[in-house]
């Protein structure tokens, strides 16, 4: 499977004005639009689509640094961001601001705390100053997942409800932010029913 890679340009569609063969780039498998096929990036070698690669990484970046770069974006942007029309949690920039207290009090759940994506959005939990921070995972990742700032860790296994209801019991009712790491149709509605509604 794998979602993010790096690697040399060998050869480049004809429609492709970007990128040319020998360039070093970061890029993104994708599922097809049935979600039954997945162009994933543990192989050799792999098909990238232009529109979702990065420019050309220096020589002085590993492949494996910038295969982490689309993860650690895509964060920060779901995170951050306050451009408008932007769908983000609009969180303030503490680092900048200072003021941690409001984080501090509430509750955010992240679903799929143990991949890529979800480890960023632990860090970034934690940066961001929430002390309350749940998630799902494996079993075997709990402790990988507290390392990385989880404060709670649900079995992803378990059914929906039984998560729900586990997520409302650690934070005293429905969650305040929540963030959906993985981005299927089950985590998404996972993470919409945590969730306080406005």
């Amino acid at each position: 499977m794998g979602h993010n890679g790096g690697g040399v340009v060998e050869k480049v569609g004809s429609d492709v004005m970007e990128f040319k063969q020998g360039d070093r780039i970061t890029f993104q498998g994708w599922y097809e639009a049935d979600g039954k096929f997945h162009h994933g990036t543990f192989q050799q070698y792999a098909i990238a689509l232009a529109v979702v690669a990065t420019r050309e990484i220096s020589d002085d970046t590993s492949f494996k640094q910038a295969a982490m770069f689309s993860g650690m974006v895509t964060v920060a942007h779901s995170f951050y961001s306050h451009k408008p029309d932007t769908k983000s949690l609009k969180l303030p920039p503490t680092w900048e601001t200072g003021d941690r207290g409001l984080s501090a009090r509430r509750f955010i759940f992240v679903a799929g705390g143990s991949g890529q994506v979800g480890l960023f959005a632990l860090q970034f939990a934690k940066l961001s100053g929430f002390t309350n921070i749940v998630t799902t995972a494996s079993l075997h990742n709990t402790d990988l997942v507290k390392a990385y700032s989880a404060t709670h860790v649900n079995r992803r296994k378990l059914p929906s409800e039984k998560v729900i209801e586990e997520v409302k019991v650690i934070a005293g009712g429905p969650v305040d932010l929540a963030f959906d790491a993985v981005s299927i149709p089950g985590t998404l509605k996972l993470s919409v029913a945590v969730l306080k509604q406005a």
